[in-house]
């Protein structure tokens, strides 16, 4: 199975590591900021993936404290 995970981090790498290891197609979109749908959009056309994971997230936690 095709799988796009989007977010780099933590969570997305051992996504990745999990589905990889069960024989699946994965990868990881680099430099695609989800808060803009074109390039969110672009990444699974390009993939075209079955399924999508979304692992993105705000990591500062000073800054995710205060707002």
């Amino acid at each position: 199975m095709k799988i796009l995970i989007f977010g780099g981090g933590q969570m997305g790498q051992a996504y990745h590591e999990y589905y990889s290891n069960k024989g699946n197609d994965v990868q990881i979109a680099q430099g695609v900021d989800i808060r803009n749908s074109e390039q969110v959009t672009k990444a699974i056309e390009e993939f075209n993936p079955k399924l999508v994971i979304n692992c993105a997230g705000k990591t500062n936690l000073d800054w995710c404290e205060q707002n």
